[in-house]
């Protein structure tokens, strides 16, 4: 079963002539902009290959050639950018897999001179051959590599640590509807707030001023989350799309928030760091998740 998913996988990054051809096999990393990237340096290579197949059995004339050379030279561009913005990332918020990430990067680039240099010396059909290995090890890197490297877990130590919207937007997707991106700013904006105060008590609630301002904070989140689902699945059906996922979701935590104010209202909350990770990564995966999903503007937008 292993082995024909992975013959599946090389058919499919073969014979893949446009991005939604390929893209249930490339995984995303939850990063916008890197999976962003990632689809544009596939397309760049894709499209090379649509130039390829018009001049198939027949020689291929300089404008064809200057175009081919232009796509490639445009993708060895967009690939050095692409790797700076990966290694921006992992400094920035202290990723692991550094050096690993920045010796694969470097063998990537090696790889693409060397066929660069195929090109220039016009051998074409080892320059076409070349092209599909690198989309199959570009594909390699992002599942292999990629995916692990910038899950949302290896983000936890700057979620954690943020002081302001700024500190944590660009791991938050955006969907492309302003209202919708505005609330889920508010309510993260929200969260962080409820964390620097925690953070400022040591996690630890000991006087009634605190309890009474830690209350306050999450009866705040609750109200904005309840209307902000309510909007999510108004929108939902207005556009005539299926709101049960949503409903369903949205049911489950407004529950766990409710059950976990009734613990800090009662002096039972023993875990307020635990509290604090299930608002932030609950909240995050699921913007990043159903609701990029359900609320990209292009599925709004329909065909």
């Amino acid at each position: 079963m292993i082995m024909d998913q992975k013959r599946w996988q090389r058919w499919v990054a073969r014979t893949a002539t446009r991005w939604e051809d390929i893209s249930d096999i490339v995984q995303e990393t939850g990063v916008e902009l890197i999976d962003r990237e990632h689809q544009r340096l596939i397309e760049y290579i894709l499209d090379m290959g649509k130039i390829a197949d018009t001049t198939k059995n027949r020689r291929m004339t300089s404008q064809k050639l200057a175009e081919q050379n232009n796509l490639f030279n445009r993708f060895i561009q967009a690939l050095h950018q692409h790797f700076l913005t990966e290694e921006y990332f992992i400094d920035r918020y202290n990723l692991p897999d550094k050096p690993h990430q920045r010796k694969q990067h470097k063998a990537f680039l090696d790889k693409i001179n060397e066929i660069s240099a195929d090109f220039q010396d016009g051998l074409l059909s080892t320059f076409q051959q070349s092209r599909i290995e690198v989309v199959e090890e570009l594909i390699n890197h992002i599942n292999g590599v990629d995916v692990g490297t910038f899950s949302l877990k290896n983000f936890g130590p700057a979620i954690r640590a943020a002081k302001s919207w700024e500190d944590v937007e660009e791991i938050i997707k955006t969907t492309g509807l302003p209202f919708i991106d505005a609330e889920h700013k508010q309510l993260t904006e929200r969260i962080i707030k409820v964390n620097k105060f925690l953070l400022d008590c040591y996690y630890s609630i000991t006087s009634p001023q605190d309890k009474e301002e830690l209350l306050s904070c999450l009866d705040g989140i609750y109200q904005i989350t309840r209307s902000h689902f309510d909007n999510e699945e108004q929108l939902l059906k207005k556009y005539e799309l299926s709101a049960d996922n949503q409903h369903t979701e949205h049911g489950k935590f407004m529950q766990a928030l409710s059950l976990r104010q009734e613990l800090v209202a009662t002096d039972k909350a023993n875990d307020l760091k635990g509290f604090i990770d299930f608002l932030f990564f609950w909240w995050i995966n699921h913007i990043n998740g159903i609701d990029y999903n359900e609320f990209h503007f292009s599925r709004i937008a329909g065909p």
